[in-house]
C-alpha cells in the first residue's frame, strides 16, 4: 500500500529530472525514451490500474478485506494516472508521432545517438570500477579471436551432434549450427505449464548433480524455485531472469522468473526448448544467481565493508547491492563449470545438445565485449554493432539490441575469466590441498565484489585454512 502511494511523487521527480535535462541539452538516447518512456510506462499503468487489484482480490483473506481492497485500488489508480502522466510528458516533449516506430517517431532534436560513453571515460571505469589494468582499445582488439574460438567450437560440436542423430548438416560452417538448432527446437514444451515444469525438473537435475559431484555443499532443504514472471515485470523480462532479495535484509525471497509466452509455439520452441533450459537455469538459478545470493545472504554479516568502495550500490540502498563484474561473472562461470569433467561425470553435466546452447550463451557474452568497447569508444556505430550481432549470432532470437550501461556488457566474460584465473592460481599454490568446493565457498562468501578487490586476501585465507 505504502509503495503504491509513493509512486506519484517518485514519477513527479522523474519528470522534473527529464525537464532539467531538456533545459541543459542532456537528454536520454531515443531508444531509451521509446522503450522506457512509452512502452514500460504503459505496462506499469495497466498493472497498477487493473492487475494489482485483481491479484490482491485473489489473495487477501483478512476480515478487513473490502476496506483494504478499496484503499489499494485507490492508491493503484493514482499510481496508474501518474504513469500515464509521465508517458504523456515523454510523448509530448520528445516525440513527433508516438505511434510511429524507430527514430522517425521523435522530434528532430532528439534523434541523435546519445549512448556512447567515450574512450577516456570507459578506460576510467575499467580502472576504477572494475579494477582492470587494460584499456578499451586492448579489449576491443583482443575480443575478436575469443569470438572466433567460441564460434569454431560451436561448429565442431554441431557437426558431431548432426552426425550422431543423422541430421542434415546444412553446410560446413555456421550453417551447421543453424541446422542443428532448428532440429533441437522441435523438442519443446507445448504449453507454458509444460515449460515451467521443464524448468523445475532441470533445476532438480542441477542440484542433484552438484551434490553428487561435490561441486558445492548444498543443504538438504535447498530448492531452486521457478516462478512465473508477475505482470509488472513482463515488459522488462524476456525469457527468464533472477530478481534477488536484498542481501542485507532478513526478509524477502529471491526469484528465478520465467516469463509466460501465452502458449506461443514459436517462442516455446526457439527460447524454451528442452535443450536450451539447462543453460538458462544454471545462469539464473543454480549454481548461478539464486545459489550465489542465497549463500551470500547466509554470510551477510561477514561480507567486507569494502563493498561501499565499489560501484555496485543499487539506488543507494544499504540492503540492495550488487557488482555486475562479480554477479554476472559468477553466473557465466557457473555455466562453464557444468561443462567441466567431474568425478563420476566425465562429460560434465550437459548433454552435447545442451552444451551447444551453453556455447551459444558464451558466444553472446564474448561478442558483447567487442560491441560494448566498440560503440562506446567510437570504433563502431550502433548500426555496425547491430549488423555484427545479426551476422555472428543470427540463431539467437531477439539479441541484436539490448539496453545496458557502459562496461556492463563486458562484465560477464571478464568476470568469469577473473574467477578461472583466481581458481588456477589457488590450484598452483595449494597443490594437493586444493578443494574446488572450498574455493567456491570462499569465493561466494566475499559477496558480489569484483575479484580484483579481494583476490590476495582470498588466497591468504585459503592457504591458512588448507588441511
Amino acid at each position: 500500500m505504502a509503495r503504491a502511494r509513493a509512486v506519484p511523487a517518485y514519477l513527479a521527480t522523474a519528470r522534473r529530472q527529464l525537464a532539467a535535462g531538456v533545459a541543459a541539452h542532456r537528454t536520454p538516447d531515443w531508444r531509451m525514451l521509446s522503450a522506457f518512456g512509452l512502452e514500460s510506462t504503459a505496462a506499469d499503468a495497466e498493472y497498477f490500474g487493473s492487475t494489482l487489484g485483481q491479484i490482491a482480490a485473489a489473495n487477501i483473506g483478512s476480515v478487513h478485506r473490502d476496506a483494504l481492497l478499496h484503499e489499494l485500488q485507490a492508491a493503484g489508480n493514482q499510481a496508474a494516472e501518474a504513469y500515464r502522466r509521465l508517458r504523456d510528458f515523454v510523448a509530448d516533449t520528445f516525440f513527433e508521432n508516438p505511434r510511429a516506430s524507430g527514430v522517425a517517431a521523435l522530434k528532430s532534436e532528439y534523434r541523435a545517438d546519445r549512448f556512447a560513453l567515450g574512450e577516456s571515460e570507459y578506460d576510467w571505469a575499467l580502472r576504477n570500477n572494475l579494477h582492470l589494468t587494460g584499456t578499451a582499445a586492448k579489449l576491443f582488439e583482443a575480443s575478436w579471436p575469443v569470438v572466433e574460438e567460441t564460434r569454431n567450437e560451436m561448429i565442431t560440436l554441431a557437426q558431431q551432434i548432426a552426425a550422431a542423430h543423422k541430421w542434415p548438416a546444412g553446410g560446413a560452417g555456421p550453417e551447421t549450427v543453424r541446422a542443428v538448432f532448428a532440429q533441437l527446437t522441435q523438442n519443446a514444451p507445448r504449453t507454458d505449464a509444460e515449460m515451467m515444469e521443464g524448468y523445475r525438473r532441470t533445476g532438480e537435475r542441477l542440484v542433484e548433480y552438484a551434490r553428487r559431484t561435490g561441486l558445492f555443499d548444498v543443504p538438504a532443504d535447498y530448492r531452486l524455485e521457478v516462478t512465473v514472471t508477475p505482470p509488472p515485470l513482463r515488459a522488462s523480462i524476456e525469457g527468464g531472469a533472477y530478481y534477488p532479495a536484498p542481501p542485507f535484509k532478513k526478509s524477502g525471497v529471491g526469484r528465478f522468473y520465467v516469463s509466460p509466452t501465452g502458449d506461443d509455439a514459436t517462442e516455446l520452441r526457439e527460447e524454451h526448448n528442452y535443450a536450451a533450459m539447462p543453460d538458462l537455469a544454471a545462469h539464473e538459478g543454480f549454481p548461478g544467481h539464486d545459489w550465489h545470493y542465497k549463500l551470500m545472504t547466509q554470510y551477510r554479516a561477514q561480507i567486507s565493508p569494502l563493498r561501499w568502495l565499489t560501484p555496485g550500490a543499487v539506488e543507494d540502498s544499504s540492503s540492495m547491492w550488487e557488482d555486475s563484474m562479480a554477479a554476472e561473472g559468477w553466473a557465466l562461470y557457473s555455466e562453464a563449470l557444468l561443462a567441466e569433467q567431474q568425478p563420476g561425470a566425465p562429460e560434465g553435466f550437459y548433454t552435447p545438445e545442451e552444451r551447444l546452447y551453453q556455447l551459444r550463451g558464451r558466444l553472446y557474452r564474448d561478442l558483447r565485449v567487442r560491441v560494448d568497447t566498440g560503440i562506446h569508444t567510437g570504433r563502431m556505430t550502433f548500426e555496425e554493432a547491430v549488423t555484427l550481432f545479426s551476422e555472428v549470432v543470427d540463431f539467437l532470437p531477439g539479441s541484436c539490441e539490448s539496453a545496458r550501461w557502459p562496461t556492463q556488457a563486458i562484465t560477464y566474460r571478464l568476470g568469469r575469466e577473473q574467477i578461472f584465473a583466481l581458481r588456477e592460481r589457488a590450484q598452483r599454490e595449494l597443490g594437493a590441498a586444493f578443494s574446488l568446493q572450498r574455493f567456491h565457498l570462499a569465493f561466494m562468501r566475499q559477496g558480489t565484489i569484483p575479484a580484483g578487490y579481494f583476490s590476495e586476501e582470498l588466497l591468504r585465507a585459503l592457504r591458512a585454512t588448507a588441511p
